[in-house]
């Protein structure tokens, strides 16, 4: 049976800094965040896209964003503003959606040559990404096992949720918990890789 917590003094250990808490305060509202996307997306859509990818997303993002942008004080309000984050990723989702959807049809189309052109860097843009991407690579290399597989295939292969949990024997919530502790493990790596700098 999982303990309850005290949500305010783990919303305040969160401001603090306590990047733990922050994942604490995430996963109590998971359930909730489930809920709100069947109330925010109704009919066809709602079986076309990935719940689980999008609880994932929005909680990522808080993460990323808490320490810089969440101003109040309440758990209400951390509530609010997570709910805020998560229907703006539902909207993403939507439109990578659609958009999949035309890019399909465009494929099945005859290839344009110039399609890709807007794609090509620079040979130093090649170098910078290169560089981060060896670094990247290291740093995922660096974490436990089992993070480091789910990060892989959910940020390297974008696999989808519900794949990796098949590929792990894992739950479908249990992965997402894997990955949010896998990235927040690698973020603390790169931060020390570039000298305390995030």
């Amino acid at each position: 049976m999982v303990e309850p917590i005290d949500l305010q003094h783990t919303l305040d250990t969160a401001k603090a800094g306590d990047e733990e808490a922050l994942g604490r305060l995430l996963d109590h509202f998971r359930t909730q965040l489930r809920e709100t996307i069947h109330a925010d997306v109704q009919g066809p859509l709602q079986r076309r896209l990935d719940e689980s990818d999008i609880i994932q997303q929005a909680c990522l993002r808080a993460m990323q964003a808490f320490a810089e942008q969440f101003r109040g004080t309440s758990v209400e309000e951390f509530w609010g503003w997570l709910r805020t984050i998560q229907q703006n990723a539902v909207v993403d989702a939507v439109r990578h959606n659609k958009a999949g959807k035309r890019n399909a049809h465009q494929e099945q189309s005859a290839g344009d040559p110039g399609a890709f052109a807007g794609q090509v860097t620079s040979p130093s843009q090649k170098a910078i990404q290169s560089e981060r991407g060896r670094r990247l690579q290291a740093a995922i290399a660096a974490l436990p096992d089992e993070q480091r597989k789910a990060v892989h295939m959910r940020h390297i292969e974008e696999q989808k949720i519900a794949d990796i949990a098949a590929a792990l024997g894992k739950s479908e919530d249990a992965t997402a918990k894997i990955i949010f502790r896998g990235m927040s493990k690698l973020k603390d790596i790169l931060r020390q890789q570039s000298g305390g700098h995030s």
